[in-house]
């Protein structure tokens, strides 16, 4: 699968990397991580949707099969603004379309993470301290259902 993360933490891009690689065997040319600048964060919709590459550079691709969002995005955007929730960007992917896993990881409180697991668009929802082990099996289980679903409906429409 195609995975994309978000997260303004180096280190918890490097854990996305190694969930994307080794839990989730991500396609390598197109799976990644980003959220280290504003310029990052502010286009991870469109690399999410295929507009852009992970370079920023702008393409005409796939959408990406997983993505996965850090909820507190804390960095200062190119308008001034500070701040972004990965509850926010997972609305803004599903208002553009995408059909694909979203997966947001917080270290919020369990009463919050289960607010953030009843928001509509948003199929995941776990702690930043679960096992990265665990969190691939759901969502590559989770990816592959999605496949299973679009075949189903593929032949439906034939």
């Amino acid at each position: 699968p195609i995975c994309i993360g978000i997260d303004d933490s180096q280190m918890l891009r490097k854990v996305q990397a190694t969930l994307f690689h080794f839990f989730l065997k991500a396609d390598t040319a197109r799976s990644g991580s980003v959220g280290a600048t504003a310029s990052e964060v502010e286009a991870f919709v469109d690399i999410v949707m295929g507009k852009r590459t992970l370079s920023l550079e702008p393409a005409t691709l796939s959408p990406a099969d997983i993505a996965v969002l850090d909820e507190h995005i804390d960095i200062e955007l190119n308008d001034g603004t500070h701040g972004v929730r990965g509850s926010e960007l997972a609305w803004q992917l599903r208002a553009r379309g995408f059909t694909g896993v979203v997966c947001i990881l917080s270290g919020s409180s369990t009463e919050v993470l289960a607010d953030l697991a009843r928001l509509s668009g948003v199929d995941y929802v776990f702690d930043k301290g679960t096992n990265v082990k665990s969190i691939g099996q759901e969502l590559l289980a989770a990816h592959e259902r999605s496949i299973r679903r679009a075949q189903i409906m593929s032949l439906k429409g034939a």
